[in-house]
């Protein structure tokens, strides 16, 4: 996840990624994402998060996020 932004091609607005497999996530997975999206944003680029389950939700809402 850290090299992501690296990664995508020049010109990309908004960078989705399908959560549904994704079941629960602990306080370094959530880091992870707040450290991508930080470095989207660094780069004017969007973050779109879909199908997200009930517990990341929560966690990534908690957290402010």
């Amino acid at each position: 996840v850290e090299d992501l932004p690296d990664r995508l091609p020049e010109g990309t607005d908004v960078l989705v990624l399908e959560m549904q497999q994704l079941i629960s996530m602990d306080t370094s997975g959530l880091d992870a994402m707040v450290q991508l999206h930080r470095s989207l944003k660094r780069k004017g680029v969007g973050l779109v998060l879909c199908g997200l389950h009930e517990q990341p939700m929560s966690l990534l809402k908690r957290s402010g996020h």
